[in-house]
């Protein structure tokens, strides 16, 4: 009876622990949507769903956001089977697209950053500062994170008027950033996912594992 309580409630804590650590979502260049846990080890990852012509993936709110190609804004639920994407707007000229405090950041290719509240309705972007040369974005503990071509990681807070971001890391050959629980998450071009803590100095990235032929990464 002892040993048959301590094995429940250790299969509890271990699914609160899962639970707590979320998920990472990535889209990949095959136009396939994936998940996998975001925790700190080398697991498979699963297909969910479709996700075509994908430039750059965010999540936020228990739904994921995505830019397409032919400058339009999509989302869907982030269940774990295959949902249609709603479109609910307009993203043109995106590189870049990251979710924090219930808004939708993105960065376009004349090094812009702009931002429009989440949720549905083609509803206008605003022009909030500058974000130069960026490859990937990413929000996580209420700011703004972003990887350059330069292979360095910058922070700003998500204010709505244009300040400077500052430097505070490298981050190699990245090309999809995602946010989740304090963390960063990374896919590199070499197909490998790495982790590091969104602390605000330059600290070495661990790689948790692969992350094969992705064009957008989110975490939920």
């Amino acid at each position: 009876m002892k040993k048959t309580l301590i094995v429940i409630l250790f299969l509890i804590i271990t699914g609160i622990e899962l639970i707590a650590q979320g998920n990472l979502y990535c889209a990949t260049s095959d136009n396939k949507l994936w998940v996998r846990p975001a925790e700190q080890s080398n697991v498979d990852w699963s297909q969910i769903g479709h996700a075509y012509s994908v430039v750059t993936l965010t999540g936020l709110n228990d739904k994921l956001y995505c830019v397409t190609s032919d400058n339009k804004l999509w989302a869907r639920d982030a269940v774990h089977n295959e949902i249609d994407w709603t479109q609910i707007g307009h993203a043109n000229s995106v590189v870049a697209l990251a979710g924090v405090n219930d808004n939708l950041y993105c960065v376009t290719s004349d090094n812009k950053l702009w931002v429009r509240k989440a949720g549905p309705g083609d509803l206008k972007w605003n022009h909030i500062g500058h974000a130069n040369s960026v490859v990937a974005m990413a929000g996580v503990n209420g700011k703004l994170y972003c990887v350059t071509s330069d292979n360095k990681l910058w922070v700003r807070e998500p204010v709505h008027q244009d300040i400077d971001w500052t430097l505070i890391g490298h981050a190699n050959s990245v090309i999809a950033l995602a946010g989740l629980n304090g963390k960063l998450y990374c896919v590199t071009s070499d197909n490998k996912l790495w982790v590091r803590d969104a602390v605000h100095n330059n600290m070495d990235w661990t790689q948790i594992g692969h992350a094969n032929g992705v064009v957008g990464l989110g975490a939920l």
